[in-house]
């Protein structure tokens, strides 16, 4: 048994050495041999960890699965290090709730689950959040110093969010790390991040000097890697020409490699160069993040509906919060199509969609996929029956609507949950300031009543509406959007 762990002890550290140096391919082809699966269990969560940050968190779940969520209870016993990986593979297919959970349970006794969290927020766009959870990590007696390296890194990213001046410290200190760290790609990330920071104070010099130093410490990055650098070439030369051209021509190449985040950034530059522009209600409204909303709320006011179209003159409108026929709505499959348009740029994963539509229940990586495809398949035949004008495409094992270049959707500044009762009464909010009876409501959801006050207990039970009573009769009024 030593000599067997041993032997994967060695695969390991050399996965290692080629993730720090940026060779993620070469660790995507070593994870598909064979003998994989059969990691002794005390590499296991190494193993996942591995697995995770070459993105390949399937398979890390498959490994941590039968630990963490075992079906008799009782037989293992996850330790720390297990469950962290397992809550940040979670992260990666988008099940950020249970991920969540796992991490605030792990966190009060556990320092590295910080930096798990400090993720969960930046992803979120809360850097202000993020960076209260790096402090307390590095803090910590416990943590290795490469652990304090890509702890820093992610706050320099935090500080450069949020302008704090400490930025430009932390930049000179990591400079001086991250070489005896030997990761070839934190040094380039530091970089790209300090560049976004000139970029932003309009420094287009000083980032295209960065840039170019990023681009020479990793001359066999991936497609992606390279993309990225280029992106904020791109951005410079619109900002120095106040022209959008050469933004545009790029946002094809971030269509081919399906780059999102590419399309958001470019989208953003977009809107910062025009803030009146069809693209800021664009990127605006179709990303649904409300620290990545406020850095564009300084240079206008958005309603709290909008039609969004990527074309200057629509020719068709669709409002998907109603089902065809108008009334009713809600169902499974209803809240499925909408639930893709929360965000108009990367496809939701299956995590994501599981977490949304089945709030209550643990993700499983076995079973819960084919939920989600079954779901979509039902979808993309509703979709079709109803004549909606949007398509269900599935990209990578996530999923996405697509419509026609002209047509405009009508969007929804209000963040929900997508249980049937949020759904049903979010569609209402805006205008109906009035309280109504649970009649009223019967004729204007298209329910007998019966169902209606059923549904409006439920609404008073989830804080969605307030109750007036007079006499013997009670009113219903919805609460405004948080």
């Amino acid at each position: 048994m030593s000599q067997n762990r041993t032997r994967w002890d060695l695969r390991l550290e050399q996965l290692e050495r080629h993730l720090r140096g940026g060779e993620f391919e070469a660790v995507r082809n070593a994870l598909m041999a064979p003998d994989i699966s059969r990691v002794p269990r005390g590499s296991c969560a190494r193993l996942a960890n591995l697995a995770r940050r070459a993105q390949r968190p399937s398979l890390s779940l498959k490994l941590l699965q039968p630990i963490v969520r075992p079906k008799v209870k009782g037989i293992v016993v996850a330790d720390r290090e297990e469950l962290l990986e397992y809550a940040y593979a979670l992260q990666k297919v988008g099940a950020k709730t249970e991920s969540f959970h796992i991490l605030e349970t792990l966190a009060p006794d556990y320092d590295k689950a910080h930096l798990a969290l400090a993720f969960h927020h930046i992803f979120e766009w809360d850097y202000a959040r993020a960076l209260g959870h790096l402090e307390q990590l590095l803090g910590s007696p416990r943590i290795t110093p490469y652990e304090a390296v890509v702890a820093d890194v992610n706050r320099l990213a935090c500080l450069v969010a949020l302008k704090d001046e400490r930025a430009e410290t932390l930049f000179t200190d990591l400079e001086r790390r991250i070489p005896i760290a030997g990761s070839s790609l934190l040094h380039g990330n530091i970089l790209e991040i300090m560049a976004q920071q000139r970029l932003e104070a309009r420094r287009v010099g000083e980032a295209r000097v960065l840039l170019a130093r990023a681009q020479q410490l990793m001359p066999e990055a991936d497609d992606i890697y390279r993309m990225l650098m280029e992106k904020w070439s791109v951005i410079a030369d619109a900002i120095e020409s106040g022209r959008p051209d050469r933004i545009h021509e790029f946002r094809g190449r971030a269509l081919t490699l399906q780059h999102w985040e590419t399309l958001r950034d470019l989208d953003f530059a977009l809107a910062r160069l025009d803030p009146s522009s069809r693209w800021a209600d664009w990127v605006y409204y179709g990303t649904p993040f409300s620290g990545f909303r406020r850095r564009l709320e300084d240079s206008r006011i958005f309603s709290e509906t909008a039609w969004v179209s990527r074309h200057a003159s629509p020719s068709e409108k669709w409002d998907p919060w109603f089902a065809p026929g108008g009334g009713g709505g809600g169902e499974l499959m209803h809240r499925f199509v909408v639930l893709l348009l929360r965000d108009f740029y990367r496809p939701a994963r299956i995590g994501e969609i599981f977490s949304h539509l089945f709030p209550d229940q643990y993700f499983d990586i076995e079973v819960s996929p084919n939920r989600i495809h079954q779901i979509a398949s039902r979808a993309r035949a509703w979709l079709e029956e109803n004549q909606v004008p949007a398509r269900l495409e599935e990209v990578s094992g996530s999923y996405c609507l697509r419509g026609e270049e002209s047509l405009a959707i009508l969007a929804r500044k209000a963040q929900i949950r997508y249980t049937k009762v949020e759904f049903l009464f979010e569609r209402y909010r805006e205008g109906r300031p009035v309280a109504m009876s649970s009649r009223e409501w019967a004729d204007v959801l298209g329910f007998s009543c019966e169902k209606v006050k059923r549904l409006l207990r439920e609404a008073n039970s989830a804080g969605l509406v307030t109750v007036e009573r007079k006499g013997p009769y009670s009113r219903y009024i919805l609460k405004p959007a948080v």
